[in-house]
Parts: C-alpha cells; sequence; structure tokens
C-alpha cells in the first residue's frame, strides 16, 4: 500500500512546474521497479526538460520490466510525440542492447525531423553491428541534411568502416566521394538523393558522378535496389537501370513490371524500350522478343498509364507478333480513350503492313463495333497513307458520332485537300466533337477556302454552338487570316456578337502564348 502511495506521489510530481520537482519524482519512480512505472516514465520522454527527458529514459533503461513495456508501447507513442521527445525516445532505445529497440531506431532514421533522425543516428553505435542497422546507416548517408550524414557516418566510423568517414564531411562533394569510396554499398544512398522529390542540381550532379564511377559494373547492386522498401528508391533503380545500355538489364526490368506500385511499372515499362534502343545486333533481338511477350502481358495492366505505355513501346519495337493483339486491342474492352489513342498511335508506327486490316474493320457492319471501328479511323490517320482518304470522307457520314468525329480528325493528320469540302459539310453537324475536329482538320490542311464557311461559323452561325468550337473556329481563322484582319473583322456590323467577341480574344491571347 505505500507503494501504491508512493507511486502516486510520484506521478503527481511528474505535473509539476518546477522542473526539480520532476527529476525528483524520475528518482522516486525508478526506486520503485516492482511498480507500474513504465507509462509515467514513457510520458515523461516528451517533457519540456531535456534534463527530465533524459533521466527518464536512463531510468526506463535501467530495469527490464520498464524496458519491455516501452519496447511495447513506444512505436505507437512516437507519433503523438514531439521531436525532443522523440530524440529522448532515441537515447532511451541506445541504452538497450537488444534487437527490438535497434528495429524502432532505423525507422527513425526516417523520421520527417532532422534532429530526430541523427538522434537514433547516433543511439545506433550500441546496435550498429547488427546488419539491419549498418544497412540504414549507409543509407542515411544520402540523407537531404548535413549533420543527419555526419552523425551516420561516425557511427559507422566507430565500428572501423572508416571509409565513410573520410568521404562524408557535411557538403555537397559528399556524394561525388561516396562512388569511390564506398564501392557498390554507396549506390543505395546515391539513389536516394537521385530520387528526392525536392531536387537540389548540385548534390543530383555530384551523385550521377558518384555512380558514374561504378559504371556498368553497378548494375548487379541496382539490379538489388529493385526490391528496396522506398518507392522513389525502385524508380530511380528502374530509370538507371534503363539508361544503362546493358542487355543484361532485361531480366531485372521484367521482374520490376510486377512492382505494386503503378510508377514503379510505369518506369520498367519506359526504362525497357530506352534499353532496347541501346542494344544491338543478337542481344537487341533476343531482348526484342523478351520484351515483346512481357509488354504483350502489360497491355492487360491495371493502370490505363502502364496500359498506354506498354501499348506505345510495342509499335515502337515494331514488332510484327504485336500486330494480331493490338487490332484485338481495338475491341470495347478498353473503356478509356487514353488506351484507345495509345492503340491507334502503335498500329500506325508498324506501317503499311495493317493498312488492310484496320481498312476492313472500318467498313465493318453493326451497330455492336463501334468502338472499334471509331479506333480503327484514328489509327488510319497515324499511319499517314493517303490511300484511307476516300473510306474516311465515307465515315462522315456514319450514324455514330464517335466515328464522324475520329474520321474527321483522322482526316486532318492525312494533310490530303481533296477532303476540305467533305469537312466543311460537316461544321452542320449536330455534335460539337465532330464539328470541332473538323474546324481542327481544316486548320491542319492549311486551305485559304475555308475562311469564308468558318467566318460564317464564328459570326452567323453561333447561335447554340459549344464554346470550344467557336475558339477553335477564331483559332483557325487567325492562323489563315492573321489577328489582326480576324479582329477587324469582328468590329464590322453585324459581327459583334458577344460569343463571336469572347471567342476571338481567347483565341488571340493563345495564338501569343
Amino acid at each position: 500500500m505505500l507503494k501504491r502511495l508512493r507511486l502516486w506521489s510520484a506521478v503527481r510530481r511528474l505535473r509539476s512546474q518546477d522542473e526539480k520537482a520532476r527529476l525528483r519524482a524520475i528518482a522516486a519512480l525508478d526506486g520503485l521497479r516492482d511498480c507500474d512505472t513504465s507509462k509515467p516514465l514513457i510520458a515523461a520522454l516528451d517533457d519540456r526538460s531535456s534534463a527530465v527527458r533524459a533521466a527518464a529514459a536512463e531510468a526506463l533503461s535501467s530495469f527490464a520490466r520498464g524496458r519491455d513495456e516501452a519496447l511495447q508501447v513506444l512505436p505507437e507513442r512516437l507519433s503523438h510525440m514531439g521531436d525532443e521527445g522523440r530524440c529522448a525516445a532515441a537515447h532511451f532505445l541506445g541504452l538497450t542492447l537488444i534487437d527490438e529497440s535497434v528495429e524502432i531506431l532505423v525507422g527513425m532514421l526516417e523520421d520527417y525531423s532532422s534532429e530526430v533522425r541523427c538522434a537514433a543516428a547516433a543511439a545506433l553505435r550500441d546496435g550498429v553491428k547488427r546488419p539491419t542497422a549498418i544497412e540504414s546507416l549507409v543509407r542515411a548517408l544520402g540523407d537531404p541534411e548535413p549533420e543527419v550524414r555526419l552523425t551516420a557516418a561516425k557511427t559507422l566510423g566507430e565500428l572501423g568502416e572508416t571509409e565513410w568517414e573520410k568521404a562524408v564531411k557535411g557538403e555537397t562533394a559528399d556524394f561525388e566521394r561516396l562512388g569511390s569510396c564506398g564501392g557498390f554499398r554507396s549506390i543505395i544512398p546515391l539513389l536516394r538523393v537521385m530520387s528526392r522529390s525536392r531536387r537540389d542540381e548540385a548534390e543530383m550532379q555530384a551523385a550521377a558522378k558518384g555512380l558514374a564511377v561504378l559504371g556498368k559494373n553497378a548494375l548487379a547492386p541496382i539490379a538489388a535496389a529493385l526490391e528496396d522498401r522506398f518507392l522513389s528508391v525502385r524508380r530511380t533503380a528502374v530509370e538507371m537501370l534503363g539508361n544503362l545500355g546493358d542487355a543484361k538489364a532485361v531480366e531485372p526490368l521484367l521482374r520490376t513490371l510486377t512492382d505494386s506500385d503503378e510508377d514503379v511499372r510505369l518506369a520498367a515499362a519506359k526504362a525497357l524500350v530506352v534499353l532496347h534502343q541501346a542494344t544491338e545486333g543478337r542481344e537487341a533481338e533476343l531482348s526484342t522478343a523478351r520484351i515483346t511477350e512481357v509488354l504483350l502481358l502489360l497491355m492487360g495492366d491495371t493502370s490505363s498509364s502502364v496500359r498506354a505505355v506498354a501499348i506505345r513501346a510495342l509499335g515502337d519495337l515494331r514488332c510484327g507478333r504485336a500486330i494480331q493483339p493490338l487490332m484485338e486491342a481495338l475491341e470495347d474492352r478498353f473503356e478509356d480513350r487514353f488506351t484507345v489513342f495509345a492503340v491507334a498511335e502503335a498500329l500506325a508506327k508498324l506501317g503499311n503492313q495493317v493498312f488492310d486490316p484496320l481498312l476492313k474493320i472500318l467498313r465493318e457492319a453493326g451497330g455492336g463495333q463501334s468502338r472499334r471501328r471509331a479506333s480503327a479511323a484514328e489509327a488510319l490517320g497515324y499511319l499517314g497513307d493517303k490511300r484511307a482518304v476516300p473510306p474516311l470522307i465515307e465515315m462522315l457520314r456514319d450514324a455514330d458520332a464517335d466515328i464522324r468525329a475520329r474520321a474527321a480528325g483522322a482526316l486532318g493528320r492525312l494533310g490530303d485537300r481533296t477532303a476540305l469540302e467533305p469537312l466543311l459539310s460537316v461544321l452542320k453537324d449536330k455534335v460539337s466533337v465532330v464539328q470541332l475536329n473538323a474546324i481542327s482538320s481544316l486548320g491542319k490542311l492549311g486551305d485559304p477556302r475555308a475562311a469564308e464557311p468558318l467566318c460564317e461559323v464564328l459570326f452567323h452561325d453561333c447561335w447554340g454552338r459549344d464554346h470550344s468550337v467557336l475558339v477553335e473556329a477564331a483559332e483557325v481563322l487567325c492562323r489563315l487570316l492573321g489577328p489582326r484582319v480576324l479582329e477587324a473583322m469582328a468590329k464590322e456590323p453585324g459581327n459583334d456578337r458577344w460569343a463571336a467577341q469572347q471567342a476571338i480574344a481567347e483565341a488571340i491571347a493563345n495564338s501569343e502564348e
């Protein structure tokens, strides 16, 4: 009963405004080791006084029960502590010599506060012989704060790894020296520098020089970084593998295409294309076959961005094996236009070998094939074959508005002036997107005969038209007639409608950007 009263009294004194009273309370709690003293001592780690925080850390670490209970609750409590409290917690953890405390300190090396990261790096001196501690301290050498790097290097130096202390001086040149002094072990901290969201140009250049020292021999350790727990490091490692130009990087990159993060998969698909372009001869043939196989699988990825990159990459590879899957991708299974556009662009890169199949799809009958036919029209426009002009003109009269719109846009990309009159007739279409694509294509044709019909649309037939259609008409007229002529026309009697004036002002502003 007496001990319980002493515990209650000590806890009460911890709330005192007098620092000495709180220190006496800590001393009293330290003497009550058979009572539940760990909770008030853990709370004291966040005290406003550094002396009280240090005394609480010493008291917690001095007896097993308090230490064990603190290690159980600290991971959750850290998020509720201030910076100074977390520093005191790091000091307490450094006084213990068990795996649990090292694990918590390793996590604290990623704290948002540089002071806490410094405290964690310093506290790891007692647990530095553990592999996880060494790995995390080496990673900390890429920290954006010089003080954290210096503390981590000093801690590593106490183990006998003096090369890190020689490299790290708390300056930008640290990162260049890391490549020379640390060998392959320096890759992770250097990748951390390269992957920062807030990038310092000088530090980026120094890190790039440090990595350049390692050259192509760094492939294996960079590939190992693809398994790193940090997304930014994995993404940077993917980009670097692509830039190495070594066919041996293909397999590690292919494995990364199954990464749980969309950004990493996206970077991997792009890196594979860069890598393929850098390889030659037999190696290029082998990598093309392997890359094509995986890119075809990525066409079914859950992310539209990854699908689009994979599809465009298949077009860049110009592999005949991709033709049939890409043709099948014109089906309705993709709901997003982003992917459909990518399919159209990829097919266009495959050249004349896809012209006849696309033309066949375009002329298919049946309402259920509308998206497939619209995508075929899109692809024919990107293909650049003038033989597609007559069938695309025919599609301007199709019952499906999407097909009419895609056909109108495709005719502009083909640039054949025989499409002028058909496109002018589409200006009376009831669907805004069809009108918009027709006007845009008239601008691409650059035929001055389109000026008069477009003036009619802008000044006299603007009622009920979408604002974007009027702005597009004004922009095309700006290119055909010039801004000054268009402004003068807008001042003529009967041409002063508010909708036209707004569209002209916006078009002229866009042309000046």
